[in-house]
């Protein structure tokens, strides 16, 4: 139901926003929207049904689901932290180029050692 809620406000708002012209940056902004109001929903409004509705929600649940998003969190920012500090430091040559360079490192990386990988699960 969360999920539904926030999808419906990303839908409105990239349409609003696509209907005043703001191009690409129409979807940018919508994800921003529905991000927003998906951690509205699960971190305000979710704890406070749940806690009227129901009284077995034990705080350690609690406790884990607050883990777990800091570990998502800080996921996200080890694995594309790398591509913020790219666009908001380097100019837009270089980025496109150690984009292009760091796409073929991984691509020549996967099919040396996929042979390797393959052995070690047989």
């Amino acid at each position: 139901m969360a999920e539904c809620g926030a999808l419906f406000l990303k839908s409105v708002s990239t349409y609003i926003l696509l209907r005043f012209n703001f191009g690409i940056v129409a979807f940018a902004l919508s994800h921003l929207v529905f991000s927003i109001s998906l951690n509205f929903i699960y971190y305000i409004l979710l704890p406070q049904a749940l806690t009227i509705k129901q009284q077995n929600v034990s705080p350690e649940n609690i406790l884990l689901v607050q883990e777990f998003s800091w570990s998502c969190i800080l996921k996200f920012v080890l694995s594309e932290g790398e591509k913020f500090l790219m666009i908001s430091l380097a100019l837009f040559e270089s980025n496109a180029d150690y984009s292009l360079v760091q796409g073929l490192v991984g691509m020549v990386c996967r099919l040396l050692l996929n042979p390797i990988e393959e052995a070690a699960y047989i």
